[in-house]
């Protein structure tokens, strides 16, 4: 018991010591600094959207992180919220507040151009940095201060220009609400094409294609047309809108149209052009495939639909986040809508969004999205400010961060901000790598998807457009899929795995498997090639079509602290064996991937294709010349976990007999000490002999394995010196005291016994089964295993 009472006063000095330390390191000389958030809520404010609550709780989590490292410029930071709730005079007026504030150096935020425009002279003039959320750069090219976390309108122009003229449209309507700043912009494209020869030859800051030149081969101009429709207030198409558009687009016999509605009553225009007899091919501007299609439903719209991909590829997700999710599963990473905490009158019948449960959906994953880009926004002004990551060492340390004005701060952030050029210099994000185009908007690249009028999956389309300073290229799309056979020979100290899969890729170019550079392969140390063999098995003439079967080595990065009952990541990663010939890829759908297939040890838990980026540093055309190459890879993922059952056999009973025989021990009267302390002996070195006798990992933290053998070491030591206390005291005839003793020996061990063994069973079940539930499947899998 006095050893129990030590051990309590050493933890919880050390627990003292440790809050103590965290405290002195948070705080930072000077008055907090203020940085801005703006978001949007439902204007309807019944309930607070899964979005605003991800960034309000990934902007806490930065600004913390921040503080941790030494603030900026030396001062804490504090988070002012502002919520415009939708609307234009209420953000002008948050903008306002925020810029009287005697100590604000920077805003992140304000996802709408519209609402944004009246902010912009109010925070530009300042000289506030102001990472917003606009697509519209134009709007705040004037001010140096502004930034976007969105591609430019003008990137996603030249795309939609390029498809344009791949696809051959030449009678295109173009339908939008009255007012909004975004549609405007892509209708004002369209309609400049339409005045040309050449539909590419939309002039923009960020051009497309060098201007085509006059001749009589040239296809005839499009005849464009753009129809404005008024919005109700409850954000629906009235029916004078409606025939409006349906009387425009029978009249124009338009063979495209562009839907910058949003995606209700983008929906509703579907719907009444199906009833009229009237099906073109649609291009969604404002909106989601997903969401009008399933308002579309039952009757559904019987023609192509596309969209700009402003999600990234269909069923990828973001490797960045998945590897965040595998390494903090218990931090939080589900936001659903909630009912508001004070909602106006008019909410009482409101009911109460569906909670989210999958943090995989596609609901949830725009919330951590969003959520996580204005924490890396957050963050990217404390980088530009130099302190962040760096920390300002000679200001904390003669205390001259309490004199730096505001002002000077906003200076070095902005500062900061224009060294991110795209090619130049990256921040690597949570979410992104943050990088800027010469119109201040975030480089990040502008994907076209389709979804086919006899098909409910969404992906790229076959030609995709990136976007350069010099213009736009084409790049082709991939089909990729890794039909995998098995997984075997996993080696934790090696850390290589082997497998064997299928891979089959279509494209509308002829691919090689040269031309695709498996980024994990195991590499032999003679001749540093990949240790992978493949046979091409399709037979095939086809060259838009490959199929090979593949055997080969990977590379994997275990965590094995849990061992022997952890899980893994195993993954085929893959990328284009050359920059000069990129290629994106695309997955087929999750529905339509093998779930099952053979793994030796090992039970799967879960699959995901995922995406990411290597950054690569050159050397540029001019001397002294660094440029910062992004390279696209996407992985195959699988998570696996380990089976345990040889553990059980090798080890765990071993050591449950070894502690049952040291327990029976206290039995023998304590006239025959030596006979109890030969057997404790024994079964203490008898547990040390099976530690050095079983296979080991090469680690460098204590595994649970390691744990189970330290417990089982102390257990035994305990009841060694328990024993040898008990004979003391009944030498000295005090039996009451011995007999004390001996109850505690009794029924210390088995106690320890059952919270061993209870933690081992919630380990191997993931606590979704009853231990005696387990104990039996364990058993009978066992048996099942010998006999086979």
């Amino acid at each position: 018991m006095h050893a129990a009472r030590v051990w309590i006063v050493f933890a919880a000095a050390a627990l003292l010591i440790g809050s103590t330390g965290l405290r002195a390191n948070d705080a930072s000389p000077g008055d907090p600094v203020t940085i801005a958030v703006m978001y949007s809520s439902d204007r309807n404010r019944c309930f607070t959207p899964g979005v605003v609550t991800a960034i309000r709780h990934y902007t806490a989590l930065r600004a913390r992180e921040i503080n941790a490292n030494g603030g900026i410029a030396g001062r804490p930071v504090r988070l002012k919220y502002f919520d415009d709730f939708e609307n234009a005079d209420r953000a002008r007026a948050n903008a306002e507040a925020a810029a009287k504030m005697p100590l604000l150096v920077g805003i992140v935020g304000m996802s709408s151009s519209t609402r944004g425009k009246g902010m912009v002279d109010v925070i530009g003039s300042a000289g506030i940095p102001w990472i917003s959320g606009m697509s519209r750069s134009d709007i705040f090219a004037r001010h140096r201060s502004i930034y976007s976390m969105e591609p430019a309108v003008t990137d996603e122009i030249v795309a939609v220009s390029r498809f344009v003229r791949e696809r051959k449209v030449r009678r295109p309507v173009f339908l939008g609400t009255k007012g909004d700043l975004y549609a405007a912009s892509i209708a004002e494209a369209l309609a400049r094409a339409a005045s040309t020869k050449d539909p590419s030859s939309t002039r923009e800051p960020v051009s497309s294609d060098p201007p085509s030149a006059d001749n009589t081969d040239a296809p005839p101009p499009m005849a464009f047309e753009a129809v404005w429709l008024e919005r109700r207030p409850d954000f629906r198409l009235g029916e004078a809108a409606l025939t409006e558009a349906v009387a425009a687009i029978r009249k124009a016999d338009a063979d495209m149209i562009f839907l910058a509605l949003h995606s209700g009553p983008g929906a509703q225009l579907l719907r009444r052009l199906r009833r009229e007899g009237l099906t073109p091919p649609a291009f969604v501007v404002l909106g989601r495939i997903g969401r009008i299609r399933g308002l579309t439903q039952p009757d559904g719209y019987d023609a192509d639909m596309f969209e700009l991909g402003r999600e990234g590829v269909p069923d990828v997700l973001n490797e960045r986040l998945q590897q965040r999710i595998w390494r903090n599963p218990d931090a939080r990473w589900i936001f659903s809508d909630t009912r508001a905490a004070s909602s106006p009158p008019g909410c009482e019948k409101f009911v109460a969004p569906t909670p989210i449960t999958d943090v995989r959906g596609r609901t949830n994953r725009r919330a951590i999205a969003r959520g996580l880009q204005h924490g890396d926004a957050l963050m990217l002004l404390a980088e530009a400010a130099g302190s962040a990551t760096t920390g300002d060492a000679r200001q904390r340390a003669t205390g001259e961060a309490k004199t730096i004005p505001a002002a000077d701060i906003r200076t070095r952030i902005i500062a900061g901000l224009s060294a991110h050029r795209r090619g130049a210099r990256i921040y690597r994000g949570w979410w992104q790598d943050w990088s800027f185009t010469p119109a201040r908007a975030v480089a990040e690249q502008t994907l076209l998807v389709r979804q086919r009028a006899d098909e409910s999956d969404i992906a790229l389309a076959p030609t995709q457009f990136v976007i350069r300073d010099a213009g736009a290229r084409a790049v082709p799309v991939v089909y990729v899929n890794v039909d995998m056979v098995r997984i075997f020979r996993v080696d934790d100290n090696e850390k290589t795995f082997q497998a064997e899969f299928y891979l089959s890729a279509r494209s509308g170019t002829a691919i090689t498997l040269g031309d695709i550079e498996f980024t994990n392969a195991f590499r032999s140390q003679l001749s540093n090639a990949p240790v992978i063999s493949a046979r091409r098995i399709d037979g095939g003439d086809n060259d838009a079509f490959r199929l090979w079967r593949v055997t080969g080595k990977f590379t994997f990065d275990p965590d094995l602290g849990d061992y022997p009952f952890d899980r893994q990541r195993f993954s085929i990663s893959f990328q284009p064996s050359k920059t000069t010939e990129p290629f994106f890829v695309q997955p087929p759908p999750a529905r339509l991937r093998k779930a099952e297939f053979s793994s030796d040890g090992w039970k799967q838990l879960s699959a995901y294709v995922g995406s990411d980026h290597d950054i690569i540093s050159v050397v540029g055309t001019r001397a002294g010349e660094r440029v910062i190459l992004p390279l696209d890879k996407f992985n195959y993922t699988w998570t696996m976990k380990r089976r345990a059952t040889d553990y059980y056999l090798q080890v765990i009973v071993p050591l449950i007999v070894i502690l049952a025989v040291t327990w029976l021990s206290v039995f023998i009267p304590s006239a025959r000490l030596e006979s109890v302390v030969a057997i404790q002996v024994t079964a203490l070195l008898s547990s040390i002999a099976l530690y050095l006798a079983i296979p080991k990992v090469d680690y460098d933290r204590a595994t649970t394995s390691d744990m189970v053998f330290v417990v089982t070491y102390t257990a035994i030591s305990i009841m060694l010196g328990l024993s040898i206390l008990r004979a003391n005291l009944t030498a000295g005839e005090r039996t009451a005291a011995a007999a004390s003793v001996k109850g505690f020996q009794l029924c210390l061990l088995p106690l320890l016994m059952i919270v061993m063994s209870d933690y081992i069973l919630q380990q191997t079940t993931d606590g979704a089964v009853a231990p005696l539930e387990a104990v039996l499947s364990m058993i009978s899998e066992t048996v099942a295993r010998r006999t086979l």
